[in-house]
């Protein structure tokens, strides 16, 4: 019978703990894989005996180069401090293989080193032996076998046997007793450049109490960049397409694959969906509701559709939903219109009063026999033109920081300067010299700045020894 039998790691060299505490357990597992897998190459080791430098061959094309420095500390142990130019930058699965490599082929330390990440030991019991038989090496005396002494098995084996028990946990829907955290989706509405209602999904992550409640703190969850990517382990089975989708649309790479109505309902069918916070109402998917598009007026006098369920808010995704945070339901608005058609509506530009009636008549035109609602009837328009009167406005400002924290502004007495349009008051400064329309009181007033006037109050204002606030002088902290 042959056997493998590892020799002590010497005492001047990053044992296994050390390794798989600077990096971590499952990148330890990995990085053993990595080395026993020939993928570390390039090894050279620093003159001091504590430094080497390594390229592994990970998932791109170009290996990854690694820069590893590890000193023993007072306790006995070493600490481990390794850069590499992969995504995680430090202390990574490729740094770990670059240790357990370089030990492996005798660099560091007396001797060859074992590479597995974990021993893992043969019974060394002694064996039932047939009758009349002697132990092997006992003599003629019969006297007890010699213990076997225990095997360390190749390192690929011993990562592998490792992940199994992991596989089969990362593959359950169940939250296993060993991941401390859980994963939730926290929907919300909010409002986009068009001033229409959206929805906003966010992955967010709380750690469990030790009694196994929730606690207070959400945190940011990590979203995966590429299909190939492993996912954290407080992800399940069922994360992984809406985690891809939401960190595409985060890092504005969406794909053909991506469909939105599709990743909510697989977010809804997790039962980890919340409205509003990490710890807010459990949503789930509910039947097609009845509702109507509409055009409603904004502000400025403009138009958009949207959509009107019979209960709770209506949102595009860009197919017509609702959410009904009370019932803790979402689902598809059924409208007396084609689904695409109805889509390609709720995507309509805002429209001005002036375009209402020629916008009107073209639906009509274009959409014959089908129940398209018009746009409402526009308000009357006023448009306001100058001079302004100036309104200069006195109060007292807070204290202000640097950007930089190392100095403010002193708190102290400021005035806002802004101009009258008639019934309307526009703020000065560049920033605002737009022309614009403003709903009020049922009317839309067009104001046409007059910028001559306004730039003229302006410097009339820094004569008499006004400052702007961004040139006052700052005191140090």
């Amino acid at each position: 019978m042959s056997m493998l039998v590892a020799p002590r790691p010497a005492a001047d060299v990053p044992s296994d703990a050390d390794i798989a505490a600077a990096v971590g357990g499952n990148a330890f597992h990995a990085g053993a894989a990595y080395a026993a897998a020939g993928r570390v190459s390039g090894l050279i080791l620093g003159t001091d005996g504590q430094s080497l430098e390594s390229n592994t061959q990970g998932g791109m094309r170009r290996p990854y180069h690694q820069s590893v420095k590890f000193r023993p500390t007072q306790a006995g142990g070493f600490v481990v401090n390794g850069f590499c130019t992969c995504p995680m930058r430090i202390n990574c699965k490729h740094v770990a293989a670059a240790l357990l490599a370089a030990r492996g082929r005798g660099m560091l330390g007396a001797g060859e080193m074992p590479l597995a990440p974990a021993a893992v030991p043969v019974a060394s019991a002694p064996t039932a032996l047939p009758a009349g038989t002697a132990p092997m090496g006992s003599g003629s005396s019969g006297g007890a076998p010699r213990p076997i002494a225990e095997e360390t098995l190749p390192p690929a084996i011993a990562a592998w046997l490792d992940s199994l028990p992991r596989a089969h946990e990362d593959d359950s829907e169940d939250y296993p007793a060993t991941v401390p955290q859980r994963l939730f989706y926290v929907i919300d509405t909010a409002r986009d450049h068009r001033d229409a209602t959206i929805l906003t999904i966010a992955a967010q992550t709380v750690a469990l109490r030790k009694d196994g409640s929730l606690g207070e703190t959400a945190r940011n969850a990590a979203l995966p960049s590429t299909t190939g990517a492993s996912l954290p382990r407080y992800a399940r089975p069922s994360d992984r397409i809406p985690l891809l989708r939401l960190g595409a649309r985060l890092r504005h790479t969406r794909t053909i694959e991506d469909d939105p109505e599709d990743t909510l309902r697989r977010i809804l069918a997790t039962g980890r969906a919340r409205f509003g916070a990490a710890h807010g109402n459990a949503l789930r998917e509910g039947p097609p509701r009845p509702g109507k598009l509409v055009w409603t007026q904004r502000a400025d006098g403009t138009q958009l559709p949207g959509i009107v369920p019979d209960r709770g808010i209506g949102v595009p995704l860009p197919a017509p939903w609702y959410l009904d945070a009370e019932s803790g339901e979402m689902g598809p608005v059924a409208l007396d219109l084609p689904a695409a058609l109805a889509t390609r509506l709720l995507e309509a530009p805002p429209l001005d009063p002036f375009q209402v009636d020629r916008v009107g008549a073209e639906l009509r035109r274009r959409l014959p026999g089908l129940a398209v609602p018009p746009p409402l009837a526009p308000p009357p328009v006023e448009t306001l033109r100058g001079p302004p009167v100036p309104v200069l406005t006195l109060g007292l400002r807070p204290a202000i920081g640097t950007p930089g924290g190392w100095g403010h502004v002193p708190a102290g007495p400021d005035s806002r300067l802004s101009f009258r349009y008639g019934p309307i008051e526009e703020p000065a400064g560049a920033y605002a010299l737009t022309d614009r329309g403003v709903l009020h009181d049922g009317t839309v007033y067009r104001v046409v700045r007059d910028r001559a006037s306004e730039q003229a109050a302006g410097q009339h204002l820094l004569a008499r020894g006004f400052q702007p606030i961004h040139a006052l002088p700052y005191r140090p902290d």
